[in-house]
Order: C-alpha cells, then sequence, then structure tokens
C-alpha cells in the first residue's frame, strides 16, 4: 500500500497518510490543513480533482471516494490504529467505514457501552488517540451482551452478514483495540467489570483520632488497578497506610496528628470491613470553607465515590495553612504524617501549625511518622527535604513527592517507573498462601476468568484454557473444575 507523509505541507501535529482501498489509483500531489479543514489534490486518469473536506468533526479521518474507489486519509495515531487492526485489511477498512459513515446510521453512539468507552478515553488520551478509538468503535460496533460479555463485528465479512460474536470483555477490547499496550488494555478492561458490577461500598466520616486510625490502619479491599493522578491515588502504594510509632508503650497511628478539631476524615469500607478509600478535609473556621487534600482508593469506584462526596459538601482541593496538627506522643518529637503539597510548619503549645512551603521550621516528608527539618533541595519541585527522606535515582535527590509521582519500588526491591508498575498475585509454595505484591507490568499477567493480575512467575499458559492460570490451582480441586 502507498503512504504519503506529507511533512512538506503539513507541519508534525497535522501530518497525514493515505492508505489506499479498493484500487485507488490517485496520488496526492499537496494536502494543507487550516482551520479544521483539510485541502487536497489529486491527480488520476483524468487530469486532476480537487478535494475539501471537513478535517475536525472526527479529528483527522476521511475517506476519498473516485470513481467508485475509496481511500482513508488520515494522522498519525489512527494510521498506528488501522495497521495493527483486527478488523481486516486496509480495503476491508476503508470499505467499512464508508459503509458506516456513509451508507449507514448506527445507533451505537449514544448508548451506554459507547458512553463509557468514549468516557474512558476523554481523560489522559490525546485527541488523535480518542479520533483512532471512535473510529475503530465505527468499525466493530460493540454491544453490551448477556452475562456481561461484549458482543461485536469482528470483521468486514461479518459485518455484511450481520453476524455478531460475543466475546469476554478482556478479548473483545483487544480485538477492537489491538493497538493498544497490554496495560492499557487492562485498565479499560476492568474499569468497565467495574461499572457493569460494582461493589459494595459503605461511606464513613469521623473527627476523632481512632477515626483516623482506623481508615490509615485497617486492612485495605482487594486492588484493581484504577488510573491516577495527582489527586486520585492508590492506596495500593500509599506511604502513609498502617504507619505507626511507638511512646511510652503505646503505637499510635501517625495518622492521629489530624485530631487537632481542624480535620475530619473520610472513608469507604467494604463488606468485610476492609479499607476501600480514604481522604483527609480540612475545615477553615475563618470562612467556613472545607479543604480536601488528595483521594486515595482501591478501584475507580471508590475514587469516584469519594469525589462525588468532596462534590456534595462542597469541599475543594485548596492549601491547609494555617490550619494545625495535633502533637501526638513525645511533644519533644512528636508524631506525624507525611503531607502532600510541601508543608512546613512550627510548634505552637500542644499543636504544630501549618505554614507554607519553606516559612517554618520543620517538613513533613518522612514516611515513618517522623518531623524533619529542612535539609536537602529536591531537584524536581525545589522544595527543601530531610537527609533521611530523601530519595535519589542516580544520585539525584527527590522530595517524597515527586519521587512517588514518578517511581516506585517493586516487592523485589527493584526501582521501577510508577507507570510500569502493577499489583498481582503472589503465590509462596512454602507458605500455601498468596499475597499481593507490586512487580513491574512485562512481570505481570492478567487472567481474564479469575478477573485478577498474577505475577509471571507464578502462571503458565493452557492451551485447553487459551489463557494463563495459576500453577498451584492446576492440579487442585478448584484448577480441575475451571
Amino acid at each position: 500500500m502507498g503512504e504519503h507523509n506529507m511533512e512538506k505541507d503539513c507541519d508534525m501535529e497535522n501530518r497525514v497518510f493515505l492508505r489506499r482501498g479498493l484500487g485507488l489509483y490517485s496520488e496526492i500531489i499537496r494536502c494543507d490543513v487550516h482551520n479544521g479543514f483539510i485541502y487536497w489534490t489529486t491527480t488520476d486518469k483524468s487530469g486532476g480533482i480537487q478535494c475539501v473536506a471537513d478535517f475536525g468533526n472526527r479529528d483527522v479521518l476521511l475517506f476519498a471516494e473516485i470513481d467508485g474507489d475509496v481511500g482513508l486519509l488520515c494522522s498519525e495515531d489512527i494510521d498506528k490504529a488501522l495497521l495493527n487492526s483486527k478488523f481486516g485489511s486496509i480495503e476491508d477498512i476503508a470499505e467499512g467505514v464508508f459503509n458506516s459513515r456513509i451508507l449507514s446510521s448506527s445507533s451505537f453512539y449514544g448508548s451506554p457501552l459507547s458512553s463509557f468507552i468514549q468516557g474512558f478515553f476523554s481523560g489522559t488520551y490525546s485527541y488523535g488517540e480518542r479520533a483512532a478509538v471512535d473510529l475503530l468503535m465505527d468499525l466493530h460496533t460493540p454491544e453490551q451482551a448477556e452475562g456481561g460479555g461484549i458482543s461485536l463485528f469482528r470483521c468486514l465479512k461479518d459485518r455484511k452478514r450481520d453476524r455478531r460474536t460475543t466475546m469476554k470483555v478482556g478479548r473483545a477490547f483487544r480485538h477492537m483495540f489491538n493497538h493498544l499496550s497490554d496495560a492499557q488494555i487492562a485498565s479499560v478492561t476492568e474499569t468497565y467489570i467495574e461499572w457493569t458490577s460494582p461493589r459494595s461500598f459503605t461511606l464513613n466520616t469521623g473527627y476523632k483520632a481512632h477515626h483516623f486510625a482506623e481508615a490509615y490502619g485497617g486492612d485495605r479491599a482487594s486492588y484493581r488497578n484504577p488510573q491516577i493522578t495527582h489527586s486520585r491515588k492508590s492506596l495500593a502504594t500509599s506511604c502513609m497506610q498502617g504507619v505507626e510509632r511507638s511512646y511510652m508503650g503505646n503505637d499510635y497511628s501517625a495518622s492521629e496528628a489530624y485530631a487537632s478539631g481542624d480535620f475530619f476524615i473520610v472513608w469507604l469500607t467494604d463488606k468485610s470491613g476492609l479499607i476501600a478509600g480514604r481522604v483527609v478535609v480540612g475545615y477553615r473556621a475563618s470562612d467556613r470553607s472545607l479543604i480536601s487534600g488528595p483521594i486515595y482508593g482501591v478501584c475507580e469506584q471508590s475514587l469516584g465515590m469519594l469525589s462525588e462526596y468532596l462534590e456534595g459538601i462542597h469541599a475543594e482541593e485548596g492549601e491547609w495553612d494555617g490550619l494545625s496538627l495535633q502533637r501526638v506522643g513525645d511533644p519533644c518529637d512528636p508524631i506525624v504524617p507525611y503531607l502532600d503539597g510541601g508543608y512546613s510548619g512550627d510548634k505552637v503549645g500542644d499543636k504544630i501549625l501549618l505554614l507554607p512551603e519553606g516559612s517554618g521550621e520543620y517538613e513533613f516528608t518522612d514516611t515513618e511518622g517522623y518531623l524533619v527539618e529542612v535539609g536537602e533541595i529536591c531537584s524536581c519541585c525545589g522544595y527543601s527535604v530531610g537527609f533521611d527522606a530523601c530519595f535519589d535515582d542516580d544520585m539525584t535527590p527527590f522530595c517524597e513527592t515527586c519521587f512517588a509521582e514518578y517511581y516506585t519500588y517493586t516487592d523485589d526491591g527493584d526501582l521501577i517507573p510508577v507507570d510500569e508498575a502493577v499489583t498481582v498475585y503472589y503465590y509462596n509454595a512454602l507458605s500455601n498462601r498468596s499475597w499481593e505484591v507490586t512487580v513491574h507490568i512485562e512481570d505481570s499477567v492478567y487472567i481474564e476468568e479469575l478477573d485478577e493480575h498474577w505475577c509471571a512467575r507464578c502462571v503458565e499458559y493452557v492451551e485447553e484454557k487459551g489463557d494463563y492460570y495459576p500453577k498451584h490451582l492446576l492440579n487442585s480441586e478448584e484448577g480441575l473444575a475451571a
């Protein structure tokens, strides 16, 4: 197939390709993009054709009909999707696009499933990537099926015959969006499963020390690898979950310092009482405003539930400057939580006053419950960090916030980028039990039948199932029954 890179006539953002289909023989000799429209000139046996088409409605997807033949003009993102598509050849895709957008009026758009897919990809994906997803949805036209699966047209031949195939969720998304990575497919699959099969959570609130200790100290509910941002974070990798220090024979959660009267805690528990999410909210009496910290959750549902609660009480993200923590434990060496946002503080009576970064004598950058004197400077954000709390990658100092944003450690102690980390189940034959660990994405396997991520060392491929399966279950009654 011919491929034309119009770099001379279009800038890098608007670079376009011609993917030929159905015997299109004309050559693009010029291509200009201007104000959402694409102007392109072709030559054929009759001498020349000038075409003007809308370039903005569906991002950069176009079709061209010349003497009954069809071709596709598209962006780099869509070009990548076309080359990896399981719908068929470029000719099949060209005909499928032509039929779906011109000859038929599908009711797919506006359906719950289409709204979910478009909503999922609307967050961190680029405009061109979303357009590629729209194109593939046009071709495969997925629908929710009974039993929790997804039905779709596998290829052009099936589309012409109006023959649908029902697949399990993960395989359906992989079939439609074959250009995406394993991590992206796993994320959209798990989010869809949660969207169709929500878990039951109970929302709790409190302002006393034992409320904070419960939310920060309880066992965590099962984790489903939600999408994370600077304000929506993973409870599985929270540096403060379960952090305690001892004083005079008693153990104190570092979170108990929030019980000063200036804060309250909102947390979620599942049916077993396991912690599914939490967020600390500050209260400023001077203007009666509610100021929320980052939300931590185990899944998209828990993060969404806490977000909706904060919206309902009109709590907004902001600064906690001027609020105070309670001194807990030794007055000279109080037990304090790590704080996002680069705060500093001063001891004032039985409280610790929170101040802007660099304004106080102490900082809250330690993850073991200690106050930190101002120390080395983070090379990423410029905040100062204590020498004991400083992380470094290739000898580069990081504050806790920046380090946690870009890096994490696997359970084997390897330092890896946080967007390449996955929480999986690991089976230990000596103890005959499984538990959750953090590994690199390349060392994980998602098992659709179990709806679980597993460590690659603990699974093997089973031909009969067409999928991987935990080794220790293969010879068990459970494995044989499955």
